[in-house]
């Protein structure tokens, strides 16, 4: 049917401001693989090691937004992705889901502070935060914070 797929495992510029990550990093030590998450290989079950997630970095005037779908790599690890790849130390926004679901206080909190140290103004967490991790954010972000849901509209220019 004419598709052609460009399989990248590197960051991909799709036009001026935007880039889609490729695959992240795995670099802090407090975001670990879901264990639950497995996958069939030679005719063995593995933890999936779920290299196939990505993030959309947006650079805008007020700083990089990062949009991630359910960071699976670790929040963490793609936003320092994120500041690699687009060359800025801070980052504006995040939006999507954080996998925090199941996360305990201890990861919860080194995440808040990671957030905190880039500087992260804005928090628009969706489906797979989960409420614990959404008050925590809540907390600690104020009016920064955004349950994020299907229909909202998110402004950021000046």
């Amino acid at each position: 049917m004419g598709v052609q797929f460009h399989l990248n495992k590197g960051p991909i510029k799709l036009a001026e401001n935007i880039i889609l990550s490729g695959q992240i990093p795995r670099v802090t030590d407090f975001e670990a693989i879901n264990p639950h998450f497995i996958v069939k290989k030679n005719q063995e079950y593995q933890i999936d090691p779920l290299f196939d997630d990505q993030a959309l970095f947006i650079r805008t005037p007020r700083g990089t937004v990062v949009v991630v779908g359910c960071s699976h790599s670790g929040l963490i690890n793609i936003l320092r992705y994120a500041c690699e790849v687009t060359e800025s130390k801070d980052i504006y926004a995040v939006v999507g889901g954080t996998h925090l679901v199941a996360a305990d206080d201890g990861r919860i909190d080194l995440t808040i502070k990671a957030l905190q140290e880039m500087k992260v103004e804005k928090m628009a967490v969706s489906h797979c935060t989960g409420f614990h991790a959404q008050m925590k954010l809540k907390e600690a972000f104020g009016h920064g914070f955004i349950l994020n849901n299907v229909g909202h509209t998110l402004n950021f220019h000046d």
